[in-house]
């Protein structure tokens, strides 16, 4: 300002200070219950297979990828949902291709944030997971670390 008032007629001035301390703190604070609980609801979070009942659950879940919806639950409808039903225990048993799994990723609310498809190959498994767009990121490893547990990925140690 003083180098402004050197060069040209300065007619007014006022400086506003204010601690902004506490309202950090708050932010802070805010922060970390947000984190906190953020944390809580993703241990609530379990892989499951598609099962009767929850069907309302993965039309939501499927509505909420828009127009295209999620590519896991492709062909599976209100009306056909049985019949869809079938024909994913069967992939499972391996019936008339390699096997195949779908797991939904269930809160403790019932409703479904995530899926992975894992596929049996010749030489291991293949998968790919979709989370609902609202979903958080941190849900992707955690339904890889399930995936993990359950002997579909192989474990990754801390050193690699």
């Amino acid at each position: 300002m003083d180098g402004v008032s050197a060069k040209a007629n300065v007619t007014s001035k006022s400086e506003n200070v204010r601690d902004v301390t506490l309202e950090y703190v708050d932010l802070e604070s805010h922060k970390k219950a947000l984190l906190a609980e953020q944390e809580s609801l993703m241990e609530w979070v379990q892989l499951v297979l598609p099962q009767e009942g929850m069907l309302p659950a993965l039309l939501c879940y499927q509505q909420s990828f828009g127009e295209d919806g999620c590519i896991h639950l492709q062909g599976m409808t209100q009306e056909n949902f049985y019949e869809w039903l079938s024909c994913w225990q069967e992939r499972m048993l391996g019936i008339e291709c390699n096997q195949q799994w779908l797991y939904l990723a269930l809160t403790c609310e019932d409703k479904v944030v995530g899926s992975a498809q894992v596929s049996r190959e010749r030489d291991g498994y293949t998968h790919s997971v979709l989370l609902a767009p609202d979903g958080p990121p941190q849900l992707f490893e955690q339904i890889e670390q399930q995936l993990c547990d359950m002997g579909y990925l192989p474990v990754v140690s801390a050193e690699q």
